[in-house]
Parts: structure tokens; sequence; C-alpha cells
């Protein structure tokens, strides 16, 4: 019969508790290395692209003039972190419906979705529709404004400096429709204005003013009027000069046809310094005009009036106006 004293109970449970501690230690590590692996197979995991991702390019349709002006770093197409508003949907002549959107943002050469969330392949045939900027149509979902019909109406209201009239020039596909790619083919996504762009420049002062004189302000409104009636929005524009002749105030204004259907009034306001404030109406102008064009109106200045020139018109992409054919002077 084998005595069992108590020391020795004593050990013999002192070294089942190490036994275990050394599992416990051995399962514990595994567990941890496990863990360690996972995480290095998941970083290389979400970086990968999926097999159905649309993988897309973008441009500007008249580079010349980019992201409104080069004035803004003389930049002549889309830039580092610039970000577009895509929506991609399944052709109606499919089976299958699908409907997605994603902002992808530009980096180096490379357009990719925010967040990794691509937009995919889900028929052999999608429509896609591309805004910029994206932080506009944001704010729009966000305020739950109509989205696309009022798009060309977010002008920002100052445009007094190079950056602020380029997050004014406000693009889109073919005036913001729908353009269809087939699966397999390179989706290239071509931007467009949708913004007037106008330049007031001042050819001269009527002979009542002192030599010297100049603008202390100029500011361009548009609004509408019954059955469609919408608020009053007064535009500071980009200044070239000192106020005096041959200063050019320029602006970018809502384009497009549901644009102007909405805003068909604009006013021009100005002040030469000391003076009385002058109005005009340019309204029969602002609803002829087209997007994607540039307008620049030649005004002298009086005490009581201003009287219109020269009104010429270019493409953004062109060095030279090229005269609309509404020349001679027209008080307004």
């Amino acid at each position: 019969m084998i005595k069992v004293t108590s020391n020795r109970i004593h050990f013999i449970i002192k070294m089942m508790s190490i036994k275990s501690f050394f599992r416990l230690s051995t399962a514990a590590a595994l567990l941890l290395g496990l863990s360690a692996c996972n995480n290095e197979l998941d970083e290389p995991q979400a970086a990968i692209v999926p097999e159905d991702a649309v993988q897309l390019t973008a441009s500007i349709g008249t580079p010349f003039s980019t992201r409104s002006t080069p004035m803004v770093d003389g930049a002549t197409n889309f830039t580092e972190g610039d970000e577009i508003y895509v929506r991609g949907v399944s052709d109606s002549s499919g089976a299958t419906s699908y409907s997605a959107v994603s902002i992808y943002r530009l980096t180096g050469d490379t357009w990719a979705p925010m967040e990794g969330r691509y937009i995919l392949w889900q028929t052999d045939r999608m429509n896609f529709q591309a805004f910029y900027p994206a932080s506009v149509v944001s704010d729009m979902e966000t305020q739950g404004k109509p989205f696309p019909e009022q798009f060309p109406l977010q002008v920002p209201l100052d445009q007094s400096t190079g950056e602020r009239m380029a997050l004014a020039d406000l693009m889109g596909i073919q005036g913001g429709s729908y353009v269809t790619f087939t699966k397999g083919q390179p989706v290239h996504l071509p931007m467009e204005h949708l913004t007037v762009k106008v330049t007031v420049r001042i050819a001269a002062f009527k002979p009542q003013f002192p030599s010297g004189t100049a603008i202390s302000s100029l500011t361009l409104m548009t609004g509408s009027v019954a059955p469609n009636p919408i608020e009053t929005k007064e535009y500071i524009p980009f200044r070239e000069g000192e106020g005096g002749v041959g200063t050019d105030y320029t602006i970018l204004l809502p384009g497009g046809k549901n644009a102007l259907n909405l805003c068909k009034r604009l006013k021009i306001k100005l002040q030469p310094g000391g003076y009385t404030l002058l109005e005009a109406d340019l309204s029969s102008l602002y609803i002829n005009w087209d997007e994607n064009k540039h307008y620049t109106i030649n005004l002298t200045v009086g005490k009581e009036m201003l009287e219109m020139g020269e009104v010429t018109v270019s493409d953004w992409s062109a060095t030279q106006d090229i005269d609309s054919g509404d020349g001679g002077m027209q008080i307004i």
C-alpha cells in the first residue's frame, strides 16, 4: 500500500498547474500567431480589385482651360486628388437590374473608388453618368435637393479667387446624360463644362468721369420669375485688373437647358468709386447662351447708364474670341 502524504499531494497539484499553464501558453501563442497571419493576409486582400470591377479614366473635353481656368496652378487636366461622382446602371435591354454609385478619386494616373467601393460589371452593357466635383453632389444629397436636374444651379457664389472659381467649374458627361459601354470596352468619361463662362470687360468710361476712375464693386445676379420662381443669387467674379479700363471680371454661371429654364434672369450691379450704383438687365443675352462657351461683354460706363458694345463668344479652348455677330453699341 502506497502512503500519500500531504506534502506529496501538494507537489502533484503544483506539477499539474505548471503543465496546464504551459498548455494554455502554447494555445495562446498559436492563436496569436494565427491572428498575425490573418492580419498579414487581410491587408493585401483589401487592396485586391474585384474581377468584375469597373475601372475608368476621365478627361476634360476642352483641356486648354480646365477646372474653370488655368489660373489654378496652370492645370490643363484633372489633378491629384480630384474626385468625380459616378453612377452605373444596367442597360434597360437586359433582364438584370443593377444600379450603383461611387466617388472615384485621381491618385497619380489612376482613378480608384473611395474605400474600394467599385461599381461592378453586373451586365454586359451598362450606362454611366459622372459629375465633378463630387462634393457638390454629396451636398445636394445631404440637403435633399433634386439631382441631377438642379446640379448646374449649385455654382458657388464667391468666385473671387482662382481656387474658388475652380470649385464652380461644374462638369458632367454630355450635359449630365448617360453614356453606354460594353463590358471589356475601356470606360473613358469625357467631362464637359456645365456652366457658362462670362467676362465683363471695362472697355471705357464716359468723359463725365475724371481720369483714373475705377470700379469699386461689380456683381452679377441670377433669378427667375413665375411660374418657376427660384431664389435670387448674387455672384462675386474673379477680377483681373484694378477696376480701370481693361479690367476683366470673370464668372461661371449656371448653364444648360435645365438650368436656364429655371434661371432666366441675369443682372449686373456695378459701382464706379464714389459714384451712383448702376444696374443693367442682361437676361436677353443669358437665355441664349450655351454651356461650355465663353462670352465677353464689353462695357462703357456712364454716370447714369451702361453701354454694351461688342459681345464675343469662344470655346473655352480658344485662344482668341470670335465675333458672335452681336456687335454695335447698345444702351442697357
